[in-house]
């Protein structure tokens, strides 16, 4: 039984995974780590139940299992990699390849005046750089989100109460 070869709290997971497949027909995303040869490795483990047949009447279980450290691995990174972007001073903001704002961070929110909720789905230029308000940077600063290049240049924003403020901008484009 996997109870004798696994370490008790491992076998407590695929234990109640497999109660939970035998209730509900199935069970997924049981994740749980091992320490082989060392090092921790994850683990995801995914079960069904299988319909009786005459030589198993009870029905049984398919059990998948597969190695999942790697993905494990990224998202701890991104978990960190947000509470960071999260909680620094320097203004973040990312947007989609229409232009329009995915997130913010909380300094961006601070120092714009506008809430994330706010921002989500508009072009922050039509926020931050109401109509006359534009410069020559802001031009290129277009062009390079256009063209999603790389790009640094200082910009003139607006705040939410119409008081402009420098910005020291680094596009960085994400590509999938």
């Amino acid at each position: 039984s996997f109870t004798e070869i696994l370490p008790p709290d491992v076998a407590g997971i695929d234990g109640a995974a497999m109660e939970r497949a035998r209730v509900e027909g199935r069970a997924d995303g049981c994740r749980y780590a091992l320490n082989i040869a060392g090092q921790e490795r994850w683990f995801e483990a995914s079960l069904g139940r299988t319909r009786p047949v005459p030589h198993q009447p009870g029905g049984g279980f398919i059990v998948v299992v597969r190695d999942v450290t790697e993905d494990e691995r990224r998202r701890r990174e991104l978990i960190g990699l947000g509470h960071v972007a999260r909680h620094m001073s320097n203004y973040a903001l990312v947007m989609d390849a229409g232009f329009r704002v995915t997130w913010v961070n909380r300094a961006f929110e601070e120092r714009c005046g506008y809430s994330l909720a706010e921002l989500i789905g508009r072009d922050p230029r039509e926020v931050l750089r109401p109509a006359g308000t534009g410069c020559g940077n802001a031009l290129r600063m277009d062009a390079a989100i256009a063209a999603c290049r790389p790009e640094r240049v200082e910009v003139c924003n607006t705040d939410r109460n119409g008081q402009a403020y420098w910005v020291d901008s680094s596009l960085v484009p994400i590509r999938d």
